[in-house]
């Protein structure tokens, strides 16, 4: 099928695809750094926060990463560069790896999670590495994917291509970021922010 060459101008569903996507960037990263703040301060001050906040915080992020956001880069958004190009194939290997290891890493943090339950501050403490080192990790990996492959994807992509990639991530349903998901994490969050700007 003949392709239109990329137009000099963003369209309107390059436009939308790409504000999804670093929207959905930006909500992770707000829930991973407000976690990871929270935990901090906990073990700062010695204190137990109320981990179940954690489990079902962590729990959203799983079911969504697995099942919506990483499954719509690799098939549409990777995929429809791979088709114009390759040379972004060493970083969307990398990238795809990171994506396939997703679950085995949260798995890790959940085990460490579920040793916070049951023990003391040492167990807290380690809770807090595991967590941090999760979050380092998926910030750098939405980093390079913002920094390295939207780029390109801008450059070269057609718009037959961001139209499919719109639909695509327009029809994700985010269970993350719902009304009642942000009526619950209100207070997790207050605290977070309150965290973040004191740093």
């Amino acid at each position: 099928m003949h392709r239109k060459r990329p137009s000099a101008a963003p369209s309107a569903a390059m436009r939308s695809a790409i504000a999804i996507l670093r929207g959905e960037h930006a909500s992770y990263s707000t829930l991973l750094k407000t976690l990871a703040g929270h935990l901090d301060r906990a073990v700062i001050h010695a204190f137990k926060p109320r981990l179940e906040d954690f489990s079902t915080s962590l729990n959203f992020i799983d079911t969504y990463l697995d099942h919506f956001h990483h499954p719509k880069e690799d098939e549409f958004l990777f995929l429809a560069l791979r088709r114009h190009t390759t040379e972004c194939d060493e970083v969307l290997r990398d990238l795809q790896f990171d994506h396939a290891q997703s679950a085995s890493a949260m798995d890790e943090v959940n085990t460490a999670l579920d040793r916070a339950r049951s023990g003391g501050i040492a167990a807290l403490h380690e809770f807090s590495e595991v967590l941090k080192r999760y979050t380092e990790a998926h910030l750098a990996h939405m980093d390079r994917e913002e920094t390295l492959v939207i780029p390109v994807a801008c450059r070269l992509l057609v718009e037959e291509d961001w139209r499919e990639i719109d639909r695509a991530f327009r029809a994700n349903r985010d269970p993350l970021f719902g009304e009642k998901q942000r009526k619950t994490f209100a207070g997790l969050f207050q605290a977070a922010a309150i965290e973040l700007r004191s740093r």
